[in-house]
């Protein structure tokens, strides 16, 4: 069963068309009782034709008046109106007495000429219902309008409330915000004494604590405040703590010493791209047996930042479960802050697995 879902009136728009029903069954039935009374001999077929052909008149009257009072086709309206009034009568001559009379349905006893008289009739049939298509355009205009305005003010009103909505949210952000900051300043104090303390017994030690005090203050003041873009340099600085801290998790890990080519001159990366994928390294790589378990390399030039990370791996003994979720956030906040200026490359070939992020500079 087919359904005219698309062709279905609203509310208002059948609310509408009940009034102009109704209008029309009042007009009719003046007409009605107004013929009856003058001419009883009046067929209502007779009648029921004639009404028949002053609705189609006055739709089409009303719409051309759309086009009349259209600033773009005005003119177009306005030749279509004076073509339409001397086509008219001529139209309502042959309606009313060919086809009516064919159809055994007779307006008067006796045929009028088509003259000017009977055009002169005509012209007063074809002004009146002009009054009443405008009478219902002006009607249909106003309504427009006010629909409009209680579009618009819906949308204001919308429009305020998610403002203050936002505006309540960046308050929460804010805040949220400064409680970041606010936290870390506790852990370090605490990291500080440890390492006070780490000082008098292992400088090994308290070094590496305080290689892992820096990291955290790094992570917490770039990356949970959305710090954007920070110098390569630093971000360097936090890999080679990561991989001392690492070195000194798992001493037997045979880790190769990072390659650098190419010199610091401020190129710019984002806080925690090279991280992410050194943790995935970490976490599911292979560090059994000699070789070369990790290699990392990180080229710059004026134009380029490029840093690889390569790690072994075997599926057989350590089936591999990531979500992948770091590698995709880490894609989609450099989409946003490098836009189509950077390449994400993830390789899996043979028993290594390798990422590969380029920035142009």
């Amino acid at each position: 069963m087919v359904q005219l879902t698309r062709f279905k009136l609203s509310p208002g728009q059948q609310k509408l068309l009940g009034i102009q029903a109704a209008c029309w069954l009042l007009y009719f039935g003046i007409v009605y009782i107004g013929t009856r009374l003058n001419f009883p001999q009046q067929r209502v077929g007779t009648l029921i034709g004639i009404f028949v052909l002053k609705v189609i008149v006055f739709y089409l009257l009303l719409g051309i008046l759309f086009l009349v009072f259209n600033k773009k086709h005005w003119y177009k309206g306005l030749l279509l109106l004076l073509i339409f009034y001397f086509l008219a009568a001529p139209g309502a001559y042959l309606y009313l007495y060919k086809l009516m009379v064919h159809l055994g349905f007779k307006v008067n006893q006796k045929v009028p000429p088509l003259d000017w008289s009977f055009l002169g009739r005509m012209a007063k049939h074809y002004i009146l219902l002009v009054i009443f298509a405008v009478g219902l355009f002006v009607f249909l205009k106003y309504r427009a309008y006010k629909n409009k305005q209680i579009e618009m003010a819906i949308i204001e009103y919308k429009t305020k409330m998610y403002a203050a909505l936002m505006a309540k949210e960046l308050e929460k952000l804010k805040y949220d915000v400064l409680a970041k900051q606010a936290d870390p300043h506790f852990v370090h104090n605490i990291f500080n004494l440890f390492f006070g303390e780490l000082l008098k017994y292992s400088p090994r030690w308290a070094q590496l604590m305080a290689s892992f005090s820096g990291l955290t203050r790094y992570t917490f003041t770039h990356a949970s405040q959305g710090t954007r873009k920070i110098v390569v340099s630093k971000e360097w600085q936090q890999v080679e703590a990561a991989l001392a801290l690492q070195q000194a998790r798992f001493p037997e890990i045979p880790i190769l010493k990072p390659e650098v080519q190419g010199a610091f001159a401020g190129q710019r990366v984002l806080p925690m791209a090279f991280i992410t994928p050194l943790e995935n390294a970490f976490k599911y790589g292979d560090f059994t047996g000699d070789g070369d378990a990790l290699y990392i390399k990180l080229l710059l030039t004026d134009d380029l930042v490029e840093f690889t990370c390569r790690n072994r791996f075997d599926r057989r003994s350590r089936p591999v479960t990531s979500s992948g979720t770091g590698l995709s956030n880490l894609r989609r906040r450099l989409e946003i802050v490098f836009k189509n200026e950077f390449q994400l490359t993830v390789a899996e070939e043979e028993a290594y697995f390798t990422v590969k992020i380029s920035i142009n500079q």
